[in-house]
Formats: structure tokens, C-alpha cells, sequence
């Protein structure tokens, strides 16, 4: 079992979320730090203060695709059979949740995927419990957003249409009929591609609904704790969305979820961009996704 936390400038944050780590109830585990090419001191600050983390540092910011896989391969070259990709900007929650996550996989083999309940800092209040495709509304959302966290205890585990990057368990076998994250995305929509072919290959995506996180949403790429979207969120939400449809999507379904990118998703936008270089980033991101440019044609950190 390997837990794959990615980090971009976020050396308080990372920290924090090792930290909270420590008190996981599971047999047996490891910790690989992918950094992305960071500026703070993330990468030293974490083998300074966990030796027995492995810390792999890129040279340039490779985004949440391309960063969690290169620690998806390390992992799989070490014979983990399961993978937690994990944001560094959660902390734990229920001690348990991971035994509860691989016993599902283990249980479900037609599984590729798990998440547990993400919740907002204390709050009791649920940021994910899993993800939905609306194709009318060219958009997708997280269910339970807002709700209190007991309404999901009694349960049972449900297929969702993805399960969020955040804290997202997969599979070795998944990993090798399905492949790893698609590069092109950057930042987005990649969670939701990757469940999207894991279902084409017959595969389910779950969630089971235990509380395992806390999430200080945006910790790295935004405004921490807001739904405001920065200049790269904008960029990356409004181009990605265009790319997921020209990937994955076909006839009267890919016609709509196209057409919601500039109805119902572009008013939801226009209502959350942080100022004037956001909403500019985000007509960048619409252009971008209309030429079929791919990852190198965006903004970088």
C-alpha cells in the first residue's frame, strides 16, 4: 500500500497532512512526497521531519496529472497492489478509513476505484461524498455538498460517477487496464476522466461512506477555503471541460455538455472568478479548449 501526496508550495500544509498520517490504523504503508519543483522548501522540510518519507522532486511543476503519476509509478515499481492519491492539504480524520477503502476493493474486484467522505475543517458538514457528471449543465459537482456527514452513516457504498482526486484509492489491476492520468489535463477534470475510462473498461467507481478527511479546499492553487476561482483554477476549469467532452464524450451527450460550457457552466463561473485577470484566464481557457491545445499550451505556476 503506498499513499501518493503531491505537493506544490505547500510546505506548512504537506507537513500538517504527514503528520496526521501517523495516526493511520493500517497494517502496512508507505508515503511518497512528489514535489513539484517547489520554491519553499517543501521537499527538505519533509526528509528533515519524516526520514522514512520518500521524497521524489520534479524540476518543473508537472501539475496534478503528470505529479501523481510519477509517484503512481514508483509505487507500482514497489509492489504496492494499492494506491491512495491523497491531497496535501487534508488531514485525517477516521483512523480506519483506509482498511475500510482496500476491504471494499478487495471484496469488489469489478471495483477500480474508492473514496471515502471528504469533509470541510470542523464543520461536520460534507465537502465530497463523491462526484457527478451533468451533461445538460456541462458541468460536474460533488454530491452532499454542504450536508452534515451523519445523513450518510447509515449507507451502504454507492457508485458515483467519479471519485475525487483528493482522496482517491485505486487499484493495481485498475491501474493496469485503465493506465494513469491523463497529462493533458494539468489541474482538473482529471479525476473524472480517469473514472471515465475506468467505466468504459467495466469497471465501478464508489464511495463508501466514511468520514475520513478534512479538506482545506484550494490549499495550493487558490484561494484556501472559498469556492473563488484564482487566474490558474479559471484557466484550467474552463479549458478542461472542453477537452473532457473532445475525449470521452460522443453525439447528443458531447453536443450538450459543449453547449452547457457557455450557458449554465459560464454563468456559474462568471459569479465565482477572483477579479479581472481570472475571468481573462478563463476566456484564455475556453479559447484554448476550442483549439484542442494541449497541457503546453496553458499557464504555469
Amino acid at each position: 500500500m503506498a499513499i501518493v501526496v503531491l505537493n506544490w508550495n505547500g510546505r506548512d500544509l504537506t507537513l500538517d497532512c504527514l503528520r496526521s498520517l501517523e495516526d493511520l490504523d493500517y497494517p502496512s504503508w508507505e508515503v511518497i512526497l512528489v514535489d513539484n519543483a517547489s520554491c519553499d522548501g517543501s521537499a527538505q522540510a519533509v526528509r528533515d521531519a519524516f526520514p522514512r518519507v520518500t521524497v521524489l522532486e520534479n524540476e518543473a511543476n508537472l501539475g496534478f496529472s503528470e505529479g501523481n503519476n510519477r509517484g503512481i509509478a514508483h509505487a507500482l515499481s514497489r509492489g504496492a497492489d494499492y494506491v491512495l492519491i491523497l491531497n496535501n492539504d487534508t488531514v485525517l480524520g477516521d483512523p480506519g478509513f483506509l482498511a475500510v477503502l482496500v476491504a471494499y476493493l478487495e471484496a469488489h474486484r469489478d471495483v477500480a476505484a474508492a473514496g471515502p467522505l471528504v469533509l470541510y475543517p470542523d464543520s461536520g458538514r460534507v465537502w465530497s461524498a463523491g462526484g457527478r457528471l451533468h451533461p445538460v449543465l456541462g458541468m460536474c459537482s460533488h454530491e452532499g455538498k454542504g450536508e452534515p456527514a451523519r445523513g450518510f452513516a447509515s449507507r451502504e457504498p454507492y457508485r458515483v460517477d467519479y471519485v475525487p482526486g483528493c482522496c482517491m484509492l485505486l487499484s493495481r489491476s485498475a491501474l493496469a487496464k485503465v493506465g494513469m492520468f491523463d497529462p493533458d489535463y494539468f489541474l482538473y477534470f482529471e479525476d473524472l476522466d480517469w473514472c471515465f475510462r475506468a467505466e468504459e473498461r467495466g469497471y465501478r467507481c464508489v464511495v463508501c461512506p466514511v468520514e475520513a478527511v478534512y479538506h482545506r479546499k484550494s490549499g495550493t492553487s487558490g484561494s484556501a477555503g472559498s469556492d473563488r476561482l484564482s487566474s490558474i483554477q479559471a484557466f484550467y476549469y474552463a479549458r478542461n471541460g472542453i477537452l473532457f467532452a473532445k475525449k470521452n464524450l460522443r453525439g447528443a451527450r458531447k453536443a450538450s455538455f459543449l453547449l452547457g460550457q457557455f450557458t449554465f457552466k459560464l454563468a456559474y463561473s462568471l459569479l465565482h472568478l477572483e477579479g479581472a485577470s481570472a475571468l481573462a484566464d478563463y476566456a484564455r481557457g475556453i479559447a484554448a479548449g476550442l483549439r484542442g491545445r494541449n497541457r503546453r499550451g496553458g499557464i504555469r505556476p
